[in-house]
């Protein structure tokens, strides 16, 4: 494999290690968070291709209020069906599980206390599915196109 497929993997994938993502999130007080959505919907959109899936705009869209449910949800279930971690059952209780704990620590970010604070966690489950997307790409299972 040279270089150039090699960037081509990497662009696809969006490699990162987890310890990455944290610190990004944290010096940017979550901003991140809207360009690894932009990221891993493209991951999403070159593995299952559909016109429905714009990463721009569902990667911006993640952040509403009746979205924060919804749109990760989705993302986070797609995710674990393409790279086929589990069982079918166990990916979406995952996507689940990961979505509550995305969305509950959001809502967070409305208080005006001590509480307020927890907001600023909700890279948590980030780091669990890039952990899993670059354990995914170490196997070496990619699509060529």
């Amino acid at each position: 494999m040279n270089s150039n497929q090699e960037n081509q993997i990497e662009n696809v994938y969006y490699i990162m290690p987890v310890w990455k993502l944290a610190l990004y999130c944290v010096l940017t007080l979550n901003l991140y968070q809207f360009y690894w959505f932009y990221k891993s919907w493209k991951f999403v959109k070159y593995h299952k291709p559909s016109k429905i899936i714009n990463p721009v705009i569902m990667s911006l869209l993640s952040g509403g209020p009746i979205l924060i449910v919804i749109l990760p949800f989705i993302l986070f279930q797609k995710i674990y069906s393409i790279i086929k971690i589990q069982s079918k059952i166990k990916n979406i209780i995952m996507a689940i599980v990961l979505t509550l704990v995305f969305a509950v620590t959001d809502s967070f970010k409305y208080e005006k206390n001590i509480y307020m604070w927890i907001a600023f966690f909700t890279f948590i489950p980030l780091l669990i599915i890039q952990h899993d997307i670059n354990i995914f790409h170490q196997k070496g299972v990619y699509k060529e196109k």
